[in-house]
């Protein structure tokens, strides 16, 4: 639980935030990566309006990444991207008579920092506003038309709330327009939920990156409880239930976090209530993330990554696939690959109908 200052000191304080980690990962860009096989499935919702689907799939083409300046193409730096906390990303049906589902709202402002130890001269900032129409962002559709989605900018130049136009409406959900992988597939999300770092002018070495997200704009918060509406939660309990609901646990550090908001809130100006739930338990959130030790070898430097080389061979270099009824079948069928089973259907086979068998005996 962090601390956070209202818009002027001395006025009403809108309490302490709640601190939530995310995942945040890395992905190495140099010249010869781009000499390995892509697969790219990046949005094109322009293709709607001819009933057509709004991806398209380019076999080995490389990525199709968007700096900060606005610069596309085989570019190589650093892009990280970032997972949603599981309560973000949970749909539920409220309405029994549609069960349509609904997703909450997702933070729409990210600050990336970034660190290189030992050269201070290195450090960068930027923010990335998630729900900005028509910015450097991939494919989208809004207001009936096809745009684009997601804007950032280097802190200098960051322009204010202020300034930015109304932004998407509704929110932005971990599910975009509808796809289920939208908040996790990184050309939905360039400016969004991830950001490339070109690192020009950096030397090689060791990289650090920190994100901190929060909502702004016509994003509404679910820490704030506005189901209880638009003053959102007001009791304790109100508060325990809404961190029920997203999943969410300070333990017993509550006490201790409480006690030292107030004491920061009274050393900065600001007035708190111990009657007024609101001044001394988080009504806000804030993700936060690191990744550390990132090694940049240079623009031209050699391959970084993750992917299993596939010797032809060598069999238990070949990725495998498991197709069964159920997951528990399909985990049975990669346990008897991977042990090195001969004969993995029959195997499998076995394993299956004994899992079947058991169910079967429980039910």
């Amino acid at each position: 639980m962090t601390s956070q200052p209202a818009a002027s000191p001395g006025g009403p304080w809108p309490g302490p935030a709640l601190l939530v980690p995310v995942t945040v990962d890395a992905l190495v860009l140099t010249e010869p990566s781009y000499s390995l096989g892509w697969s790219w499935i990046a949005p094109n919702y322009s293709l709607v309006r001819f009933f057509q689907s709004q991806t398209r799939l380019f076999q080995n083409s490389p990525p199709l990444l968007i700096d900060p300046s606005g610069n596309t193409g085989p570019l190589t730096g650093v892009v990280i991207r970032w997972a949603l906390p599981d309560a973000l990303t949970a749909g539920g049906s409220a309405d029994e008579n549609t069960g349509a589902v609904t997703f909450p709202p997702v933070p729409n402002r990210w600050l990336v920092l970034r660190r290189v130890p030992g050269s201070p001269g290195a450090t960068a900032s930027w923010i990335l506003a998630s729900d900005y129409l028509g910015g450097h962002g991939p494919s989208y559709y809004a207001n009936g038309q096809a745009t684009t989605l997601g804007m950032s900018w280097p802190l200098a130049n960051w322009p204010g709330e202020a300034a930015l136009p109304a932004g998407l409406q509704p929110p932005l959900t971990a599910v975009g327009l509808g796809d289920p992988t939208f908040a996790a597939y990184l050309p939905n999300i360039q400016h969004i939920f991830a950001f490339h770092d070109p690192l020009t002018g950096v030397n090689p070495g060791t990289v650090t990156y920190t994100l901190c997200g929060w909502y702004a704009g016509h994003a509404v918060d679910p820490m704030s409880g506005p189901e209880y509406g638009p003053a959102g939660w007001q009791t304790s309990a109100e508060w325990a239930a809404v961190m029920s609901q997203l999943g969410w646990s300070v333990g017993s550090d509550l006490p201790a976090a409480t006690a030292a908001a107030q004491a920061w809130a009274a050393a900065h100006g600001f007035a708190s209530d111990p009657a007024s739930p609101r001044t001394i338990l988080p009504s806000r959130t804030v993700c936060h993330g690191l990744v550390s030790g990132v090694t940049w070898p240079g623009p031209a430097g050699p391959v970084q990554t993750g992917v299993p080389l596939v010797n032809p061979g060598d069999p238990s270099t070949m990725p495998g696939l498991a197709v069964a009824h159920t997951a528990a079948d399909a985990l049975a069928t990669t346990v008897a690959a991977t042990t090195g089973a001969r004969t993995v259907f029959s195997t499998a086979g076995v394993l299956s109908r004994g899992t079947e068998a058991a169910g079967a005996a429980l039910s």
